[in-house]
């Protein structure tokens, strides 16, 4: 788990903040692909980094590239 991004796993479906495309991004690419494991390293369910994904209109292969401006 990278120190400072991600938060640790509560009993909480739902993160205390909202979570951004670019942690979505990141957790995805540190768990090389592995929803699970990402959302573990966000302190969500899997299921809610689904919705997260269904609410920016992403996709598995958008989450693997490199967002515009960055």
């Amino acid at each position: 788990v990278i120190e400072g991004e991600f938060r640790e796993v509560g009993d909480s479906a739902e993160p205390a903040e909202e979570i951004t495309p670019d942690q979505l991004r990141t957790a995805f690419r540190h768990s090389r692909g592995n929803i699970t494991a990402a959302a573990r390293m966000l302190g969500i369910h899997k299921a809610t980094f689904y919705r997260y994904m269904k609410r920016f209109n992403l996709t598995r292969d958008d989450l693997r590239e490199t967002p515009p401006g960055s």
